[in-house]
C-alpha cells in the first residue's frame, strides 16, 4: 500500500482506510456483543479493529501494540478513542512510544475486559457457541467463568504509572529535543522509562527524515 502510494496511486490508500474504518464502525455500533480472542500479536490495524469489540479476551500469548511511532508514524484505526480511556497519561505514553503490552497488562489498562488461559480458549469458544441468547450479560458470564486476573509483569510501565504522570510535560508533545535529553539526564527518572523515550527520539528522527525526503 505504502509503495504503491508513493508512486501516485493514492486512491488505493484511500479505499483501504475508507473499508478499515468502516469494518471498525460497524464492529463498535453491532448490537449483537461481539467476542475477539486476543491469543497472539495484536498490533497496528489488527488491534485497533479487535479493540472495537465488546468483548476483548486477551491470554498469556498476547502481544499488543500501536507501533507506528517506532516508523515515525501515529497511530490510528481508533487509537486516539481507546487510549484516551486509559489510567493517567498511560494513554499518551503508549501512543507516542509504541510500547508492547502483553496480556495482563491489557487487562489491568482496561484494554482487554477479560484474561483466559489460552489452554481455556477452546472451552470458551464451544461454551460461546451453545449460546442461543444474543444478550451481553450472558455472554459475560460465560466469559468469567474461565477468566483469570493475573499479576503484571516485573517491568511493566503500569507498575511505574506514577513516574509517566510526573512526567506529563513529556506526554503532550510541547517539548524540544533538547528538553527531552534534559529531563531522561535527571538522577530522578525512572532509568526503565528512559530508554523507552529514548527510542521515541529515534522515532521523531525517522518521521523528521521522511518529511525530509517528501520535500
Amino acid at each position: 500500500m505504502v509503495i504503491k502510494s508513493r508512486i501516485g496511486h493514492w486512491i488505493f490508500a484511500a479505499h483501504y482506510y475508507v473499508k478499515l474504518l468502516t469494518l471498525c464502525f460497524s464492529t463498535a455500533t453491532l448490537a449483537k456483543p461481539v467476542v475477539f480472542l486476543l491469543n497472539g500479536v495484536v498490533m497496528g490495524a489488527g488491534a485497533g479493529f479487535s479493540l472495537m469489540g465488546k468483548f476483548r479476551v486477551a491470554t498469556e500469548n498476547t502481544v499488543f501494540a500501536m507501533p507506528e511511532p517506532q516508523i515515525g508514524h501515529f497511530p490510528d484505526v481508533g487509537a486516539s478513542y481507546f487510549f484516551s480511556k486509559l489510567p493517567g497519561f498511560f494513554g499518551e505514553y503508549m501512543g507516542l512510544t509504541g510500547t508492547k503490552l502483553g496480556g495482563a497488562e491489557m487487562l489491568a489498562s482496561g484494554l482487554a475486559t477479560h484474561f483466559v488461559s489460552s489452554k481455556n480458549l477452546e472451552k470458551l469458544e464451544e461454551s460461546l457457541s451453545n449460546i442461543q441468547s444474543v444478550d451481553e450479560t450472558i455472554v459475560h458470564q460465560i466469559i468469567n467463568q474461565y477468566s483469570e486476573n493475573p499479576p503484571l509483569p516485573e517491568k511493566s510501565p503500569l507498575l511505574r504509572i506514577d513516574s509517566i504522570n510526573a512526567r506529563r510535560s513529556l506526554l503532550r508533545c510541547r517539548f524540544s529535543i533538547a528538553d527531552l535529553r534534559l529531563t531522561l539526564d535527571e538522577a530522578s527518572f525512572d532509568k526503565s522509562l528512559a530508554s523507552t523515550f529514548l527510542s521515541f527520539e529515534k522515532s521523531l528522527a525517522s518521521l523528521l527524515l521522511t518529511f525530509d525526503k517528501s520535500a
